[in-house]
């Protein structure tokens, strides 16, 4: 599922999908690119109670300022040590508007390094929070770099409930990184 700049969506939903296979994988399953422009940005996404199989980034959403993702299954297949079970990512200009989202009750395995969890400039009011709750993150091994959930720039996000599993023998990981 690919989307660009031009195509905007309103209220997307994508529920209980397979995509890829434990044997084939695209490099980029869900890639969800907006407009930085609020007004022109995409809308609410919705992914629930779907399998993913990839290869460097699982669900990547930029510019969509809210969202539930929830109840899926996300497995990095193949060799690489990096990439990203779902990625988040949000604008620096955001900073007066709501970021809502709610991420909860996704499995996410990663081959060896790389960030199973990924929430970039994500603006939230304290009154409606961004909330991380019941997922699981785990490296499968290997060597390389692991971040279980990387918040970078967060604001008013609740993050509670959550098991990360570091199997990868690099020591220069984190759980959980801001």
């Amino acid at each position: 599922v690919s989307s660009s700049s031009s195509n905007r969506y309103d209220s997307l939903t994508i529920r209980n999908c397979v995509f890829g296979s434990a044997t084939s994988a695209p490099y980029y399953t869900t890639y969800l690119y907006g407009s930085s422009t609020l007004s022109s940005a995409n809308t609410q996404l919705v992914f629930e109670d779907n399998t993913v199989y990839f290869r460097y980034y699982g669900l990547y959403t930029q510019y969509t300022p809210s969202g539930i993702v929830s109840g899926n299954s996300f497995e990095q297949v193949g060799t690489s040590t990096s990439g990203y079970g779902i990625r988040i990512y949000g604008s620096s200009s955001w900073t007066t508007n709501p970021f809502n989202w709610e991420i909860s009750e996704n499995l996410i395995s990663m081959n060896s390094g790389g960030y199973p969890m990924y929430v970039y400039y994500a603006f939230a009011d304290a009154s409606s929070p961004v909330k991380v709750f019941n997922n699981y993150l785990e490296s499968q091994g290997g060597s390389g770099i692991f971040y279980g959930l990387r918040l970078n720039y967060p604001k008013n996000i609740e993050v509670y409930n959550n098991t990360v599993r570091n199997r990868s023998s690099s020591t220069s990981g984190r759980p959980v990184y801001l």
